[in-house]
């Protein structure tokens, strides 16, 4: 149908590519905005207005990451199906790269969590709940904890009572970058791999034509 209505000169296909994202935004912000209000407050996350703000920012900002490789994936593969494995490996493999799931990759491979969105979405909700003088949190006391486990308050020569949000944070391994700069490669992310989208899409309308 794209292609038909490009050789009609009914409309450019910038236009399209545009108007197309403006009016998925609202149902693709939708989702995340109704899943993070009840669920932030549930949870018993910072009881911070601001930070809850902040925190939804970055919940929606991380879904129009995603929702870009979709686009990308889309534009590129013209296959439907093929996209839409491409995309599920893609995706999962960023999940698994952005250091929830795995906190600790083999030095050779450590690399890669740099090129997982994820890496940084998670770094910044992190940050956000932790980076702060009010993520004060109190050690387990004997038999709180599952058998065989034990207590970062006990790894230091003096037991603590309790532990501080920064210092869970670099337990993480999510201090090497700072909140803005997590903010700015998430952001670039974005809006690169829309462009790209738009690039690819142009070819692949071009070669129908010929």
């Amino acid at each position: 149908m794209l292609s038909k209505e490009r050789q009609s000169r009914s409309y450019r296909l910038l236009s399209y590519y545009l108007s197309k994202q403006f009016a998925e935004l609202p149902l693709v912000i939708f989702n995340p905005i109704l899943y993070t209000i009840p669920v932030y407050w549930a949870t018993n996350l910072l009881p911070d207005f601001g930070r809850f703000v902040a925190y939804l920012i970055v919940i929606i900002l991380s879904t129009l990451t995603a929702q870009s490789f979709g686009y990308l994936a889309g534009a590129t593969v013209l296959n439907v199906h093929k996209s839409i494995s491409i995309s599920m490996v893609f995706i999962l493999a960023s999940m698994l790269l952005g250091g929830y799931y795995i906190k600790y990759l083999p030095f050779g491979l450590y690399w890669l969590r740099y090129i997982s969105f994820v890496k940084y979405s998670y770094s910044l909700l992190v940050q956000i709940q932790f980076d702060s003088p009010k993520a004060q949190f109190r050690c387990a006391r004997p038999g709180e904890l599952p058998a065989g486990q034990s207590s970062i308050c006990e790894t230091g020569d003096v037991p603590l009572t309790s532990i501080s949000g920064s210092s869970i944070i670099e337990n993480e391994g999510l201090n090497d970058l700072p909140w803005y700069i997590n903010l700015i490669i998430l952001l670039g992310i974005c809006i690169v791999v829309r462009v790209l989208a738009y690039y690819s899409l142009r070819r692949n309308s071009r070669r129908s034509k010929e």
